[in-house]
């Protein structure tokens, strides 16, 4: 059985996520570390307002009644007018050896690190004004699949390279890059794309089994199917003959099973600030 596992590592992260919270190397960031000025308590509200700030993939962290579910490394934020206390409702779904954990920075600085097994409320004392982040940083995702991968996607000799009037269903297993010249497939969905010009079509594609089977690629013009062969597990070259017509790119045996997702849901977050001090 072949599985793809998505994690988080720091190389993943854009520079603005390391920015935020200094998690994966276990130290406070120092605020000029984070080139930014004091905290922005002028826009501060009360209660505070908590938006997305960062997501690792589309729709990582979405809106759930009152709260979040983050399906995906995110973080939501807002920015408290005082020092005070943050009661925070959440659970997690498990997935691998990890519970779901949350962690919760003020001002770059972390304050804590919970797990969730079960919903239970957490209070975490905030003991200024600022940046509030709340992030979820451990997730986990793995899955049984097929998959095709093809990257060096041209045409030999010189001229043209470009894929033209390309067609695919976003969201449906398939990802292409035509700048890159690579794409995957995992799903049944098919790929078209017609070459800016005949000649011969060079890929190098790789396959991954799934249900201890290899993926079967096909490739069709106009109705007439050129190559049906299954996709090994190393990088091999694949060369057709093509004409400027459409060429439609199909994992005939798609399979998935997801083994593991590990996701965390919080289901309220409310702040309360502190009393003012007796004068």
């Amino acid at each position: 059985m072949s599985t793809t596992t998505r994690a988080l590592s720091l190389g993943a992260l854009p520079l603005v996520a390391v920015l935020g919270l200094a998690v994966l190397t276990g130290r406070s960031i120092q605020p000029s570390e984070l080139k930014v000025g004091s905290p922005a308590v002028a826009a501060c509200a009360q209660p505070p307002v908590f938006k997305p700030g960062y997501q690792r993939g589309k729709d990582y962290v979405v809106r759930q009644g009152k709260g979040y579910h983050f399906g995906g490394e995110a973080w939501v934020e807002a920015t408290v007018c005082s020092a005070g206390t943050l009661a925070v409702t959440a659970y997690g779904e498990l997935g691998g050896v990890e519970e779901p954990q949350l962690t919760v920075a003020l001002n770059g600085d972390i304050l804590a690190s919970i797990t969730f097994d079960h919903e239970r409320t957490v209070q975490i004392q905030l003991p200024e004004a600022g940046e509030v982040i709340v992030a979820y940083l451990n997730d986990f995702y793995a899955t049984d699949s097929r998959v095709i991968f093809l990257r060096d996607i041209k045409l030999s000799g010189t001229g043209c390279q470009d894929l033209q009037k390309i067609q695919f269903v976003k969201g449906k297993g398939i990802d292409l890059d035509p700048a890159a010249h690579t794409a995957s497939l995992a799903s049944g969905v098919p790929l078209t794309f017609t070459p800016c010009r005949a000649g011969e079509l060079q890929v190098l594609a790789l396959g991954r089994k799934g249900r201890s089977a290899l993926p079967i690629l096909k490739i069709s013009e106009g109705g007439a199917v050129l190559y049906q062969r299954p996709v090994g597990t190393t990088w091999r070259p694949l060369r057709l003959n093509v004409q400027q017509r459409p060429l439609t790119l199909q994992l005939v045996n798609p399979y998935w099973k997801t083994l593991a997702d590990r996701n965390l849901i919080v289901s309220k977050l409310n702040f309360t600030p502190n009393p003012p001090s007796a004068r």
